[in-house]
């Protein structure tokens, strides 16, 4: 099963969200989806079984590395500020 970790779960992240998810499952794909807020991310997985929320500061360099390492996709819908 190939990971894919989207960073951001703001606005502009629910239209791929649910296009990622609804492949999901065709594709072998586990999709997580990291914010600071973790309700906000429990609402855009909608408890879909190959989908998973995930709470943590992005900005936080060594936690990001962890998660972005165990990933075999990431995608960053953070604001550009964001980017390093």
């Amino acid at each position: 099963m190939k990971s894919i970790l989207i960073l951001g779960a703001g606005m502009s992240s629910s239209s791929l969200i649910k296009y990622l998810l609804s492949h999901a499952k065709k594709y072998d794909w586990n999709v997580k989806v990291v914010d600071q807020d973790i309700e906000l991310v429990k609402r855009k997985i909608n408890n879909h079984e190959r989908g998973e929320a995930l709470a943590f500061n992005a900005i936080d360099s060594e936690e990001r590395k962890i998660r972005i390492a165990k990933a075999d996709l990431v995608i960053s819908m953070l604001p550009a500020r964001y980017h390093v």
